[in-house]
């Protein structure tokens, strides 16, 4: 028997002015460490939003915490105005490519297929249909070619393709990435970024850990940022991201990178 979700309208739920995701005064800790503190934000239906902060922040845990996989010690979350357990089949999650074990001997195909089997029973099989869905998905990555390559013999890039590629699959309204873009090549990064764009632009909204500053502005309408707690309101790019905002985020550490920033802000802006 498959098992059935309802999509998710998000257009409409935009219109009603439900957000895609609401954290109130959520806490986390890792035995007496707070990692996260009294964090109270909210993001709109369709935003592309860029998590930021140190090494050490929270960021990867805030995430962990909306998917459900690191306890709260208080607040709530909500999703599309539900419970994690109403819309679980709408969203998504790329992990950090660290936390993969490359050696699973898997084909591209088969990682990819895997993001469809919330749709089927255990003693079912995925059919031509969804695999023409994985193919397309893997296409729309650029590794189409790659389909039947083993995931161990993939490049670094080729392999964050792939997990985005899985992630498509599921149609998700609702994604999280974290650190998409660490490590992989100037092709593979223009990919994400593009169809990341994308999704977002047609109703999906994505939460994107990022440690780039100097692309913050090209890439993301939204901004959160976060160390520990957070430390602005969260909100659109132009008017979250700025020196201010960055340095009581980053701290003394930051003023290296602030200044890469703003090198780079004419290229980014096409301003001569």
């Amino acid at each position: 028997m498959q098992i059935e979700s309802t999509p998710l309208n998000s257009g409409a739920l935009a219109n009603k002015g439900i957000p895609a995701l609401e954290f109130h005064n959520v806490s986390v800790a890792y035995g007496d460490a707070l990692v996260l503190t009294d964090i109270d934000f909210t993001i709109p239906v369709s935003a592309f939003v860029a998590v930021l902060g140190p090494n050490g922040a929270g960021k990867s845990t805030l995430l962990r915490t909306a998917l459900g996989l690191v306890p709260r010690c208080s607040g709530w979350i909500k999703i599309f105005g539900s419970d994690l357990k109403d819309v679980r089949t709408q969203i998504a999650y790329v992990p950090q490519r660290e936390s993969v074990s490359w050696d699973f001997p898997a084909r591209a195909l088969d990682v990819v297929l895997m993001g469809m089997f919330h749709e089927v029973c255990w003693f079912s099989s995925m059919g031509p249909q969804r695999r023409n869905r994985a193919l397309e998905a893997l296409d729309r990555m650029g590794m189409a070619d790659m389909a039947n390559r083993p995931l161990q013999q993939l490049s670094g890039g080729q392999q964050q393709r792939v997990f985005l590629a899985r992630a498509l699959v599921q149609e998700p309204k609702l994604l999280f990435l974290d650190e998409p873009l660490a490590g992989i090549d100037v092709e593979t990064e223009a990919i994400i970024i593009k169809t990341l764009k994308e999704l977002c632009n047609n109703g999906a909204t994505a939460l994107v850990v990022h440690h780039d500053l100097s692309t913050v502005e090209s890439y993301f309408d939204h901004v959160l940022m976060v160390n520990v707690r957070l430390m602005c309101p969260a909100g659109p790019t132009s008017k979250v991201f700025s020196a201010e905002t960055i340095k009581a985020t980053y701290g003394p550490r930051l003023s290296l990178l602030e200044e890469a920033r703003l090198a780079a802000r004419p290229i980014i802006h096409g301003e001569t």
